[in-house]
């Protein structure tokens, strides 16, 4: 009743989304990669570095999830504009001029370099691409990932594995969810195939 004794009508609210939805799905999947990365590590007493760039920190923060992931996370640089690749991972201006950042040469460079700047480091992951819609359509929705790895003694930095994708998603922040599955789907493919953790860490 209102205060004039009046029947109120509530209108009926809308069901709160579930885990059903496909957003949510996504950050459950997310997490549960997150999850077996950080296992993987572990069982091969490995340190990750992550170098970002279209993924502007997701993957950090899908990491920042798992309890106990300073035993295996080193931390991000998120590089996005090309400036700031050049600034934090040293990456040579007209190699970015020569091959865009967009590219598998630059996403090369930021693999190998936040891998040489992170001496606990044993694996980098690095991620660049263009998530639209301003893209020219010959890269628009193309992502690069690369992993780069310290051979046995603190040795030589060396590239273990590149992908390039074409992301199926429309929605920028769908293609951003998006690259950071397959990212770290890639990243596990590869895991397996890697020699022995590496002795010596600093």
């Amino acid at each position: 009743m209102d205060s004039l004794g009046r029947p109120v009508r509530f209108a009926k609210l809308p069901e709160m989304s579930s885990a059903k939805d496909t957003g949510d799905r996504q950050d459950i999947d997310d997490a549960a990669l997150a999850v077996e990365v950080v296992d993987r590590l572990r069982a091969r007493g490995d340190r990750l570095v992550l170098a970002e760039s279209c993924t502007s920190g997701l993957l950090a923060a899908n990491l920042g999830g798992v309890a106990g992931v300073s035993e295996t996370f080193c931390g991000s640089a998120v590089t996005y504009r090309d400036a700031t690749k050049q600034a934090w991972l040293d990456i040579p201006s007209d190699v970015i001029r020569r091959h865009t950042s967009v590219s598998a040469m630059v996403t090369r460079q930021m693999a190998t370099q936040i891998l040489e700047k992170t001496a606990e480091a044993d694996l980098s992951l690095a991620v660049t691409g263009h998530l639209g819609p301003l893209a020219p359509e010959s890269i628009d929705g193309v992502v690069f990932f690369c992993i780069g790895f310290r051979r046995v003694n603190r040795g030589e930095v060396a590239v273990v594995g590149e992908q390039q994708i074409k992301l199926i998603d429309d929605d920028r922040s769908a293609r951003q969810q998006e690259a950071a599955s397959r990212a770290w789907r890639f990243l596990l493919s590869r895991m397996s195939d890697l020699p022995p953790a590496t002795s010596g860490r600093a």
